[in-house]
């Protein structure tokens, strides 16, 4: 199966022997190292009016971050405005603007206690996103701070460029929330963007099929090509990954599925309802 790429088109055979300008993840399917932590919608669980507060204060230094470069850091706050002490369960999301997912090693990240209890710091990623989460030191990652009544905790927390962060992404968005429907969200006071350097305008991955015309009845096959194209500048740091899932058009079951990796058919099983 041709796989155009960059403009040029190489086989599935050579793909697999190059240097990984290929698909490090996809939407639909990752192959993901590290702990899977929580569903990108757990987000929406913030919600206005909630008596937790979130702010994260501008990055010191203040300057693009660079790839195996220095870190910054930013003082998170976590203010509890009722008169109840309330569970804070913390979570940071983190994406890169950019066609590739990042990987765990995508991204340098640490939260130590200023005004809090000891902490411990972990990264994970789910459903494709990068999650940082920080916990109390003397729990697990399910672990709750507990806010007390009328007061407030703080953090430092240390983010930088892995050395292996994509080289076709650029900026860098840490957004802060929690878990629990407790914590108010405000993109202006939770969301910092970091810049990177060296400053490039990332691509984007685009995928096309195209039927060959001969339609399919029993005894008689269809061809289908699939294509990914990556424009723009940079490399994907991991092997070419697709599932492909065949469906029927009148309702009926689904057929198998399989994954393409590296232009090699995976068989898988389909997903019981």
């Amino acid at each position: 199966m041709p796989i155009p790429w960059g403009g040029s088109t190489m086989s599935a055979r050579r793909l697999t022997t190059r240097r990984v300008r290929t698909l490090a993840a996809t939407a639909v399917v990752t192959a993901v190292a590290g702990t899977a932590f929580v569903p990108a919608t757990a987000s929406a669980a913030d919600k206005p009016g909630a008596p937790l507060h979130m702010t994260i204060g501008a990055p010191s230094p203040d300057g693009p971050l660079k790839r195996g470069g220095a870190t910054e850091s930013m003082v998170l706050t976590v203010t509890n405005s009722s008169d109840q002490a309330q569970d804070f369960h913390a979570w940071l999301n983190g994406t890169a603007k950019g066609p590739s997912p990042l990987l765990t090693d995508s991204v340098v990240f640490d939260v130590a206690a200023l005004d809090a209890p000891a902490t411990k710091s972990m990264v994970g990623r789910q459903d494709g996103q990068w999650q940082g989460l920080f916990y109390p030191a003397s729990g697990n990652a399910s672990s709750t701070f507990k806010v007390p009544a009328n007061g407030k905790l703080t953090w430092k927390v240390t983010v930088g460029l892995g050395a292996h962060y994509p080289t076709n992404d650029s900026d860098f968005t840490l957004v802060g929330s929690g878990l629990g429907g407790n914590v108010e969200a405000d993109p202006a006071r939770n969301t910092v963007v970091f810049k990177t350097e060296p400053e490039i305008a990332p691509g984007k991955l685009n995928t096309s099929w195209k039927w060959d015309g001969v339609t399919a009845r029993p005894g008689k096959r269809a061809g289908l090509v699939l294509t990914t194209t990556a424009t723009g500048p940079g490399e994907f740091p991991a092997a070419l990954q697709r599932t492909v899932s065949a469906r029927t058009f009148s309702g009926g079951a689904d057929h198998a599925q399989f994954i393409l990796s590296a232009g090699r058919r995976q068989d898988r099983p389909t997903e019981s309802s």
